[in-house]
């Protein structure tokens, strides 16, 4: 799951492509899921979440995320570890 927090409050079209791993495709992810967030003191804005399928547990992951048909952001992920993988905590 992608979470993609402080939009605008404004209709745009989002999208997220991601590959699970290094030797695979870019593959389109779900429509976004969008909620409208209205705070006191903070400007109104929209969340969108994206749920991601295919990934392995504890493997790193390319994703992009296009508004209106152009790519604006690209980066790395984790997926989240299954219970009975080794967690590392650093203080």
């Amino acid at each position: 799951m992608i979470r993609l927090a402080a939009d605008a409050d404004a209709d745009v079209n989002r999208s997220v492509d991601y590959r699970p791993g290094p030797d695979t495709r870019w593959q389109t992810a779900e429509t976004p899921v969008v909620r409208r967030v209205v705070v006191g003191g903070i400007g109104t804005h929209r969340v969108h979440r994206v749920p991601l399928s295919g990934l392995e547990a504890g493997v790193t992951f390319a994703y992009r995320v296009s508004r209106n048909g152009r790519a604006v952001f690209e980066s790395e992920a984790r997926a989240p570890r299954v219970a009975s993988q080794r967690q590392w905590f650093v203080e």
